[in-house]
């Protein structure tokens, strides 16, 4: 996406709906994109249809990935 990331994008969203569930994919992770307990929300790069079908699931059934990660100065 020119001129915006997925987390920023996910942020601009969850202006406009906080509850909506966050699954980030991502095939390059720095050790500081994510804190511990937003581990969750990523799906490494990768991955199979029945991964992704089965995170999917899981981001919509516990809701947990309601919070978004906060946006990184660019």
């Amino acid at each position: 996406m020119p001129g915006m990331d997925g987390r920023a994008l996910a942020a601009r969203l969850h202006q406009q709906r906080p509850d909506l569930p966050v699954l980030y994919a991502s095939g390059y992770v720095s050790d500081n994109l994510l804190s511990a307990q937003d581990a969750a929300l990523l799906l490494p790069k990768p991955y199979t249809p029945s991964v992704l079908i089965t995170r999917i699931r899981a981001t919509l059934d516990t809701r947990s990935s309601r919070a978004v990660l906060p946006q990184t100065p660019v």
